[in-house]
């Protein structure tokens, strides 16, 4: 298992895609989110260039996800490296698909605000102070 930690833009996971954040509710009543991030452009051997790679979110961070980002935005990520065997229907070749398992997503705060609000019983409300005055975990 290998364990990532990035950051990228967030692109509609295909061109006819009509959200960022692509939801599928499994028989199980699980639901995965399905997108796709863009790394920060590089220049390699004077052109500029861009990795893109595919990520999945699941249960909440799957619904946060699609109902607060947007394409465009800036994420920060934690995750695993996993991928996927698959055989070519077109020329019966093996192939490997690399995505990232998120268990952290976020909005960059590099050039942007944020206001944090609870998510479940407490939902829409600030996130409040979890300690005493003089008790911070600090």
């Amino acid at each position: 298992m290998i364990r990532v930690i990035g950051d990228g833009y967030l692109v509609k996971p295909h061109p006819n895609a009509s959200q960022v954040v692509e939801l599928t509710d499994l028989p199980s009543g699980t639901t995965v989110g399905k997108l796709r991030l863009r790394s920060s452009n590089k220049k390699v051997k004077g052109e500029w260039t861009s990795l893109f790679i595919d990520m999945e979110v699941w249960e909440s961070l799957a619904d946060n996800a699609a109902a607060h980002l947007s394409a465009g935005d800036h994420v920060v990520f934690s995750g695993v490296l996993q991928n996927e065997e698959w055989e070519s229907k077109k020329d019966g070749q093996k192939r490997v698909t690399w995505k990232i398992r998120a268990d952290l997503l976020g909005s960059s705060l590099q050039w942007a605000v944020a206001e944090s609000l609870m998510s479940g019983a407490g939902a829409g409300e600030p996130v409040q102070q979890q300690w005493a005055a003089g008790e911070e975990p600090f």
